[in-house]
């Protein structure tokens, strides 16, 4: 028994890390957030049967994003989130064929825009703090996005698209402002891939300056984020 007295203070702080990580007796939080994710890839003959057309791609790097959840008390340090991003990027390619007189390759805006929805388990480190609250998390989230291909005055639409499942893990930081308001920060690295089918809204038009028709009428193209994505934003409490 006297043994087991020099644990008495490491218990004790246990106990009460594990207390003051229940936010103030608050179940549930609505987080609102900025994000930037550091890179994604855009392919752009994914159905090829050659290997090397099937990898040629292009970087999107620094996507930006807004994003929301709310987030639902389990257990104690546990929490249970449910959340939605929007994110959407576009860049400089010079792979479209179009037909000018003769056929030539130009300069055309591609990129995408995309909904990632995910549900996430958190768990609040024991050793956090009064005011600073440590965490992690890991779950799974379903990804639904479109092309976005502009030449000249001619546009994309998407005709289909392929959603995907896929897994993600983060950690973070909060920090208490008030009893019900909170800065959150996180880093996420997440699996995100899915692939579309793509039309243009008319097959002749102009780019700058000169008349210009679409060689390929539709096309298929595949999007890859795998970059770390950060968030910080403002959590309410209630």
């Amino acid at each position: 028994m006297k043994g087991n007295i020099k644990y008495l203070p490491a218990m004790l702080l246990f106990f009460s890390c594990t207390v003051s990580a229940q936010f103030n007796g608050s179940n549930y939080s609505l987080f609102i957030n900025y994000n930037y994710t550091s890179s994604s890839k855009i392919y752009f003959q994914p159905k090829a049967s050659d290997e090397f057309l099937r990898g040629i791609h292009s970087f999107l790097d620094n996507v930006p994003g807004l994003g929301v959840e709310i987030r639902m008390k389990a257990a104690d340090n546990f929490f249970i989130g449910l959340g939605a991003d929007y994110l959407r990027k576009k860049g400089k390619i010079n792979n479209v064929s179009v037909a000018a007189g003769t056929l030539e390759a130009v300069e055309a805006e591609d990129g995408f825009e995309v909904v990632p929805v995910e549900l996430t388990g958190y768990y609040i480190f024991p050793f956090s703090l009064k005011n600073y609250k440590f965490f992690m998390g890991g779950g799974i989230g379903y990804y639904l996005g479109s092309h976005i291909r502009t030449v000249g005055d001619i546009t994309s639409n998407t005709i289909s698209r392929t959603g995907n499942l896929g897994i993600h893990v983060l950690t973070g930081v909060e920090v208490i402002l008030t009893d019900y308001l909170t800065l959150r920060g996180s880093a996420k690295f997440r699996d995100v891939e899915f692939s579309m089918k793509s039309g243009y809204d008319k097959l002749e038009g102009n780019y700058n300056g000169t008349p210009v028709q679409i060689i390929n009428p539709s096309f298929d193209t595949k999007v890859v984020i795998d970059g770390i994505m950060f968030n910080i934003g403002l959590a309410w409490q209630f």
